[in-house]
């Protein structure tokens, strides 16, 4: 008998199982919330990046999309702490695609640097 003959009888078990296993499949796929539709409507918008930038932790992910001939970089950031899907866009001078490495982490230095600030609230001083 399951939970001491609360339940009895095999249909009654058999539809509370099925219940409770869809039950666990919806909490966790809305729990499991990505970027991947944001991610493929870019690639199809865009191709396929010139570079991709990722950081993962065991509840963030962080990745940029580099196009460097576009002069365009595409951020998104998904985890616990983040509400859905976070998308960002960061533009530039558009650099060939074989452009030095320097000159490319120049560019994504600038782009944390401007990242940082976004996120900081500074005193409005009156």
């Amino acid at each position: 008998m399951v939970f001491g003959g609360f339940i009895k009888g095999g249909k009654m078990k058999t539809k509370f199982l099925v219940f409770v296993c869809i039950l666990i499949l919806v909490v966790s796929i809305s729990c499991n919330v990505n970027c991947d539709k944001a991610i493929e409507d870019m690639k199809r918008t865009m191709g396929e990046p010139d570079d991709v930038d990722t950081y993962s932790s065991s509840d963030y992910t962080e990745m940029t999309f580099w196009y460097w001939s576009a002069g365009i970089a595409y951020t998104f950031k998904w985890g616990s702490s983040i509400d859905g899907c976070d998308e960002s866009t960061y533009t530039f001078t558009p650099i060939p695609k074989n452009s030095s490495k320097i000159e490319k982490a120049k560019i994504k230095q600038t782009k944390k640097l401007v990242d940082r600030q976004i996120h900081f609230d500074f005193p409005v001083i009156k």
